[in-house]
């Protein structure tokens, strides 16, 4: 391609005596890269060039065939200058490679962020056909954990045990049946220790073709945001308490310097998959105001680029303001009585709490099998097995939060923790930080609760149609989707019901984060409850919208 300066004197002669509508029209359909050069040939094309791009913009496209060329002509074929990417690629695919190759694309001063997800959700940069892809290892783990609910439904209603034995034929001993585990997704995520196989991104050249029912493709989402600073900072794990404390205080730090406030508008969470997030999350939601959005996902592999902060300014002037919206679409309900913990062992190198608890109200306590024999009494809709859902405890969680010498501060959080098994002596369940004291309920996944909360969201989206929305974000469980609902693209109606034209960019995540509302913990009664709030959600679809308001008329 040649560029400006090689352009022949006449040619540019003749471009300089065009109208200033007709050379914006035209400067408005060339693809970025072009309409970056057109920025620089003298100070009355960069005129024209502002005028262009002159409301913030989101761009984003997914390639089931997992081309990046693809998307990146697709988000870069209009004018936009990159301000933050986001990349998604399917977990077989070599994350450093694919975050090199984009990073060659964009530019290393863009902060970019490449994660991986079991699926993308989002429009086609081809035939612009909208998809929820779900990556083909995610759905036979989904599968996997229905079987094994099966095998917990079995445990409980025979009570198989040492005198309850299955025997092959007389006089043979009998064959003790093991105690059913659940597969826990999350545990198994993904991770570059934990690939069978990494495969070089992208997989293929141009003319070659990946299957997309074992490829579930990439996603690229770049954004054009005049008036935010955006750029990425790192957690980097230290001694436990110290990290956490200096990721706040640097959120803090960068939104002061930025903006003069302490808090920033809206943050996009990535974390490791072979880390515990749940206490960094916990911590962000003590220090940070409710009306910052924090949304992400919370178990995947990924990598970042930042932006250098000695070449960054504060925030740019611009006459459009952006606004985050923000909604959770549950998807688990809570079942069964409430309980008191009164005993828990934690066993941290299996990452897992030995429980023991009582029912609310009463003295006796309860070992695992007794605990687990009230879910056998609960009616679920349409006459299904109880154990046909995916089984959790939602703990609220009562803890005490301080960031370096702030005052001590206790808040009050709903945490969940999936149900391995319960037998004669304990409640296993996944996941550490349960102390004696704590309150729980029983939570299932429910597919039909999860239809109708989606619903329920796009009722409340349907009363900010009047805002001129740019684009949205959505960051949904990989237990969702199409094998969930029985039919595809359900997370997604929301949106697409009510804003059919903006850019939407999904993934698919081993653990979503959302922050949610304040709502009424499940411990005592509903007067005296404390508020407490869900961060890390299960089942669920979090959703993010930004919308920008039109600059105001000056005299």
């Amino acid at each position: 391609m040649e560029t400006p300066s090689s352009y022949p004197l006449s040619a540019i002669c003749g471009i300089s005596h065009l109208g200033d509508d007709l050379l914006q029209n035209i400067i408005g359909k060339l693809p970025a890269q072009s309409f970056a050069s057109a920025a620089c040939v003298n100070r009355s094309w960069n005129v024209v060039c502002a005028r262009v791009l002159s409301r913030p913009v989101i761009a984003s496209a997914i390639s089931l065939n997992s081309s990046l060329p693809e998307v990146v002509g697709k988000v870069l074929s209009g004018p936009i200058r990159p301000h933050f990417a986001i990349l998604c690629i399917c977990p077989a695919f070599d994350v450093d490679e694919a975050h090199r190759r984009i990073t060659h694309k964009l530019g290393s001063k863009t902060p970019l962020i490449t994660c991986d997800a079991g699926g993308i959700i989002g429009r086609d940069a081809l035939s612009n056909q909208f998809n929820e892809g779900q990556d083909a290892q995610s759905e036979f783990r989904f599968i996997s954990r229905r079987l094994t609910a099966d095998l917990r439904l079995l445990r409980l209603l025979f009570k198989i045990s040492l005198e309850q034995c299955l025997f092959v034929e007389e006089g043979i001993q009998p064959h003790v049946l093991e105690k059913p585990r659940l597969n826990l997704f999350w545990s198994e995520t993904l991770s570059s220790s934990s690939t069978s196989r990494s495969v070089m991104f992208p997989y293929h050249d141009d003319d070659e073709v990946v299957d997309p029912a074992d490829y579930k493709g990439i996603s690229l989402t770049v954004g054009y945001v005049p008036g935010l600073e955006v750029n990425v900072i790192p957690l980097m794990y230290a001694e436990e308490g110290q990290s956490s404390d200096k990721f706040v205080m640097d959120i803090r730090d960068y939104a002061a310097s930025k903006s003069g406030y302490t808090s920033p508008e809206a943050i996009f969470m990535f974390g490791d998959s072979q880390a515990d997030m749940k206490p960094v999350i916990e911590k962000l939601d003590y220090a940070l105001p409710e009306q910052t959005i924090i949304a992400g996902n919370e178990s995947c592999r990924f990598r970042c680029s930042s932006m250098d902060n000695s070449s960054s300014s504060s925030v740019s002037q611009s006459a459009w303001k952006i606004d985050f919206h923000f909604a959770v679409g549950a998807g688990a309900t809570a079942v069964g009585p409430t309980y008191r913990v009164v005993s828990a062992k934690l066993r941290n190198r299996e990452y897992t709490t030995w429980l023991t608890a009582k029912r609310e109200g009463e003295n006796e306590a309860l070992d695992g099998e007794q605990i687990l024999d009230d879910l056998l009494n609960i009616d679920m809709e349409a006459g299904d097995p109880i154990f046909n859902y995916d089984l959790y405890i939602g703990v609220a969680k009562r803890r005490k939060y301080s960031i370096g010498a702030e005052k001590v501060k206790a808040v009050t959080s709903l945490s969940y923790h999936p149900v391995q098994q319960g037998d004669e002596q304990y409640l296993y369940v996944r996941g550490l930080d349960i102390k004696t004291g704590d309150s729980f309920r029983f939570y299932l996944s429910n597919p039909r609760f999860a239809l109708r909360q989606c619903d329920t969201v796009s009722e409340n989206m349907r009363r900010i149609r009047h805002k001129e929305m740019m684009g949205g974000f959505l960051f949904s469980c990989c237990g969702r989707g199409s094998t969930f609902f029985g039919r595809p693209n359900v997370d997604s109606l929301p949106i697409l019901n009510n804003f059919p034209s903006i850019p939407l960019a999904g993934m698919f995540c081993g653990a979503e984060i959302g922050r949610g509302p304040l709502i009424a913990a499940h411990s005592g009664p509903e007067q005296d409850q404390d508020l407490a709030r869900t961060c890390l959600h299960v089942y669920s679809s979090i959703y993010v919208l930004m919308s920008c308001n039109q600059p105001s008329c000056r005299p």
